[in-house]
């Protein structure tokens, strides 16, 4: 199903294509006029029946310090990238990727997670929450109501919801926290807690409320909304996973998230080799309608449907890169 090609140096005008029937893959050359790339970013503005193509054309690759680890990834609309990086210490700071400059955050040694809201940083560690303004660096303490510390392994944020999912002797629990009516503007109630099947990625789903994608067979897909009730469910066929050859390999979910036209975009990876598993729901009938095994160093962790982004990392022979890669439905 895949075709080995090389795309560091493939013009704009022209397509890799790494997936006969998923997703296609091209790359642009640096030093591409900005009529070239408005015109590849405007093949396809309007939604496609359930026979298009996910194609997905790069428009951006930011090099990494080969001595920085990269932790999460997060962007805000313009392309402004984030990443939570740890050093060979074991501190860990904000970086602004674009220009490599340091945020002004690096007291807490143990941040764990990071999310990204209108110009706002969510950033977690396992007693604390803080908002971090994306463009000067300075932080603020958020109080959770009704909340007491627990293993942190992911958060999101939508529409003034504040969303944490975690791992203790109570099991994998989800939190949704809100504004209360009569707290102060930096305190926030707990909503709700969810039982999960088991740890999960989160991802906003831009209507409030979250998808979590549970990291472990049966890799399911639940999406909540804003009030914390479960509103669709979703899980790979275990057709593809078969074809994926997933006996004997570290398969996981990575993320899930939103795309624009009513679909939602669930990837799995496997830890011993460059495989991926794409697969496509569509959330009106809440059925796969694409599904494919790619072979890729990379790896996505957020989506930005407004701007048709998908931002991610990859890792390729010597240097590591944050990604920002444009999507649009094809009928080929």
């Amino acid at each position: 199903m895949t075709a080995n090609t090389d795309t560091d140096s493939m013009p704009c005008g022209e397509l890799a294509t790494l997936l006969v029937a998923l997703i296609v893959l091209g790359r642009c050359e640096v030093g591409a006029g900005e009529a070239d790339l408005k015109a590849e970013r405007n093949l396809s503005l309007a939604c496609a029946g359930d026979t298009a193509e996910l194609v997905l054309r790069e428009t951006t690759a930011y090099g990494l310090p080969a001595d920085v680890n990269p932790v999460t990834v997060a962007a805000l609309p313009g392309r402004r990238v984030f990443m939570l990086r740890q050093t060979s210490q074991g501190s860990r700071s904000i970086i602004a990727v674009v220009s490599d400059s340091i945020l002004n955050f690096g007291y807490e040694m143990s941040l764990k997670a990071m999310a990204a809201e209108d110009e706002r940083l969510l950033v977690a560690t396992d007693s604390t929450i803080y908002w971090v303004n994306s463009r000067t660096g300075v932080e603020t303490r958020v109080k959770l109501s009704d909340w007491s510390p627990a293993s942190v392994t992911a958060v999101a944020a939508d529409n003034r919801r504040l969303w944490l999912a975690t791992t203790s002797d109570d099991g994998s629990l989800l939190h949704l926290f809100t504004e209360g009516g009569r707290t102060a503007i930096d305190t926030l109630v707990r909503l709700a807690a969810i039982q999960l099947p088991g740890p999960s990625r989160l991802h906003d789903s831009y209507a409030g409320g979250v998808v979590a994608a549970v990291v472990d067979s049966p890799y399911s897909v639940l999406v909540y909304d804003s009030v914390g009730q479960l509103s669709e469910r979703f899980s790979p066929p275990d057709t593809l996973l078969l074809k994926g050859e997933t006996a004997g390999r570290a398969l996981y979910s990575l993320i899930a998230f939103p795309l624009d036209c009513n679909r939602i975009l669930h990837i799995l990876v496997d830890l011993r080799s460059d495989r991926r598993w794409f697969v496509v729901y569509d959330r009106k009938s809440t059925r796969v309608i694409r599904g494919r095994v790619v072979h890729s160093p990379l790896g996505f962790v957020q989506s930005i449907p407004d701007e048709r982004l998908l931002v991610g990392v990859r890792d390729l022979p010597g240097r590591r890169e944050v990604v920002v890669f444009q999507w649009s439905w094809d009928p080929f």
